[in-house]
């Protein structure tokens, strides 16, 4: 059986290597089910472009369409201390782990009916720097997902959640 998931992430890999350095938000219809596969990039300005490594994604067996919006965001160029969720209204949590102006991890939330030219938040939070010792994920009710997967206190892989809202 062919793996639909597996070739639209080759599709996306090789199209990063010709688009713009900037941190771009891509939003792919695709053909038959019109569902989205949302995904969000990091690239450098040199020739080694990166993917996030988080890919949100609903794929129907059909073909992937034509672009239904691709943009600059208000975010600067980001790189390896940057990860990245989508939220069910489409807004993008951009999580900055390390060198930041706070000292702790920060969630900065681009606001999707703005075309992601504004944010919604930029905050720290009560989580230190991290690194690639945690991956993170995000809830539906915007609470950011951290998880601690080696160096932990416990001895054991941790759950943190960092509320995001009022």
């Amino acid at each position: 059986m062919f793996n639909y998931s597996k070739a639209v992430i080759g599709i996306i890999a090789t199209a990063a290597t010709i688009l713009p350095a900037v941190t771009i938000l891509s939003l792919i219809s695709t053909v038959e089910a019109k569902e989205t596969l949302a995904f969000s990039q990091s690239i450098n300005t040199g020739s080694n472009h990166s993917l996030t490594n988080k890919l949100p994604y609903q794929i129907a067996q059909s073909s992937v369409g034509k672009f239904r919006l691709q943009t600059g965001t208000a975010l600067h160029e980001t790189g390896k201390n940057f990860d990245f969720g989508v939220l069910p209204n489409g807004d993008v949590v951009a999580i900055k782990k390390s060198q930041t102006g706070s000292n702790s991890t920060e969630v900065h939330i681009l606001d999707a009916r703005s075309n992601y030219k504004r944010f919604k938040l930029q905050t720290g939070t009560a989580l230190h720097e991290t690194g690639s010792n945690f991956d993170f994920g995000v809830l539906p009710n915007r609470d950011v997902v951290a998880i601690k997967k080696s160096r932990t206190d416990s001895g054991s892989t941790e759950v943190h959640i960092i509320i995001t809202r009022n």
